[in-house]
């Protein structure tokens, strides 16, 4: 079976959304909402990023993803007063289901690739500092979706 076209959508939509909230709390969020954008086990998958002196790194659940924010915003590269923007933009998601039952499938699991750019400087010279892709992957939760793997291309 397929999954009904207007849930599809829907969560179509309701991914655009966390990736939106999760850009804008990297820059002016709480760390506790940005981590509310993520599952628990979450990875996140990171190259190295010479030009803004960040070290490639893979990090697993919200412990190690909140110290891989701590360090970006201790380095003002991310974060309320770092004058940053993540700006994400050529969003395509794919919205599937996790389970093959044969009757009706709801939208569970979904894939997004996003083109992104990144600026810092914004407050007086907006100056481009990365841009890449992300490939992502999201799962509906009793809470909504929420990003359970994110893997970062640079270029």
């Amino acid at each position: 079976m397929t999954i009904d076209p207007v849930e599809a959508v829907a969560a179509q939509f309701a991914v655009r959304n966390v990736l939106a909230r999760i850009a804008q709390t990297a820059d002016t969020g709480t760390i506790e909402e940005y981590l509310d954008n993520f599952t628990p086990d979450a990875e996140w998958v990171m190259p190295d990023n010479p030009s803004l002196g960040v070290a490639g790194s893979v990090r697993s659940g919200h412990a190690e993803i909140r110290a891989g924010v701590e360090e970006r915003r201790g380095a003002g590269l991310q974060g309320p007063g770092s004058y940053s923007r993540h700006m994400v933009q050529t969003i395509a998601v794919t919205v599937e289901s996790a389970t093959s039952a044969t009757s009706a499938e709801s939208a569970d699991r979904a894939t997004a690739r996003t083109y992104f750019t990144y600026f810092t400087d914004t407050l007086l010279a907006p100056k481009l500092a990365s841009v890449g892709q992300y490939d992502d992957t999201f799962v509906r939760t009793p809470d909504g979706w929420k990003l359970s793997r994110r893997e970062i291309t640079s270029g």
